[in-house]
C-alpha cells in the first residue's frame, strides 16, 4: 500500500462554511456557532482510499484559510506545497459566487495543474446559486467538479473530500 501526505487548502469568502465542512469531515461534528478563522486552522485526517484496485493510506492535511473579501487573496506562503484546493461558496449569498472568479484566478495563477473542486455549501438552506460546471471546466482544466454540500446535514461532505483527495493521487476519470 502506498502512503501519502497531501495538503489541501480550503478557501472562500468569510462565513461560507469552510471550517464547518472541515470539522464535519475530520471530527463528524457541526456547530451553528460562527467563529471566524484568523490566519489558518490546520486539521489532519488519516484515511485509506481505494480506486480501481489501487489502495493508498493518506494523511490529509486540511488548511482552513481565513475568509477572503473582494480583492483579497490567500497569502502565497499558505499555498506553498499545496496538492489541491477546495473553493467554498455559500448557496444563500450571491456575493460569494461573484468572488468565485477571483478565487479561481488565484488558483490558476498559482498553478494551472493543481486540482480544485468547488463546494456550493449550505444546500440545506434556500438559495438560488447555480454554477455552470461545463463552462468552468472548459476554462480551468484542473477543475474536478462542483459539489453541493451541507456541513449541517452532512450532505456530500465525504464525497467532496474523497473526490479531491483521489485526484491528488490517481487523477481518476
Amino acid at each position: 500500500m502506498e502512503k501519502y501526505i497531501k495538503k489541501i487548502l480550503i478557501i472562500g469568502n468569510h462565513g461560507v462554511g469552510k471550517t464547518s465542512l472541515a470539522t464535519r469531515y475530520v471530527d463528524n461534528k457541526f456547530s451553528d456557532a460562527y467563529l471566524s478563522t484568523i490566519g489558518v486552522n490546520i486539521m489532519k485526517k488519516n484515511l485509506i482510499l481505494t480506486d480501481h484496485g489501487n489502495i493508498a493510506a493518506v494523511a490529509l492535511m486540511l488548511w482552513d484559510i481565513e475568509g477572503a473579501n473582494k480583492n483579497q487573496n490567500v497569502p502565497l506562503h499558505y499555498a506553498k506545497g499545496c496538492n489541491a484546493f477546495i473553493v467554498v461558496v455559500d448557496i444563500t449569498r450571491e456575493e460569494t459566487q461573484q468572488n468565485l472568479q477571483q478565487h479561481l484566478e488565484y488558483i490558476h495563477r498559482f498553478s494551472a495543474d493543481i486540482p480544485f473542486i468547488i463546494a456550493i455549501n449550505k444546500s440545506d438552506l434556500e438559495g438560488t446559486l447555480t454554477l455552470n460546471n461545463d463552462a468552468i471546466q472548459r476554462k480551468y482544466r484542473n477543475c474536478v467538479g462542483i459539489v453541493k454540500t451541507s456541513a449541517k446535514e452532512d450532505a456530500n461532505v465525504d464525497a467532496l473530500f474523497t473526490t479531491i483527495t483521489k485526484h491528488t493521487i490517481w487523477q481518476p476519470d
